[in-house]
């Protein structure tokens, strides 16, 4: 699993290093802005090598996530605008699943 990166989480919250194996559960790190952002997230590739430039990326899921809506368009986000989101579609408890396009989640 590669570590957050930093252009997404505030380097000093990581409790992880390049290289660890990580387990279910395991606090990788803090989240916080640390960039042109208005809210914490987080950005991560779960790949089978070390290198992002010649490894490939590998499927994962999550074991369980609340969906919380998607976003209807996307283009807001580019603009630095408000994006609506559709609170019925993809919302309530998931397991077992990765989110899809577009799927706003939050975690137990």
């Amino acid at each position: 699993m590669e570590v957050p990166s930093p252009a997404a989480v505030v380097i000093e919250a990581l409790q992880v290093k390049v290289g660890d194996k990580v387990a279910t559960g395991q606090v990788l790190g803090l989240l916080g802005n640390s960039g042109n952002t208005d809210s914490p997230h987080l950005h991560f590739h779960v790949m089978d090598g070390p290198s992002p430039l010649v490894s490939n990326g590998l499927p994962f899921v999550f074991t369980a996530f609340t969906g919380q809506g998607r976003i209807v368009d996307e283009q807001p986000l580019f603009t630095g605008g408000v994006v609506t989101i559709d609170k019925e579609a993809m919302s309530g408890p998931h397991a077992n699943e990765m989110p899809l396009l577009d799927q706003v989640v939050s975690f137990p």
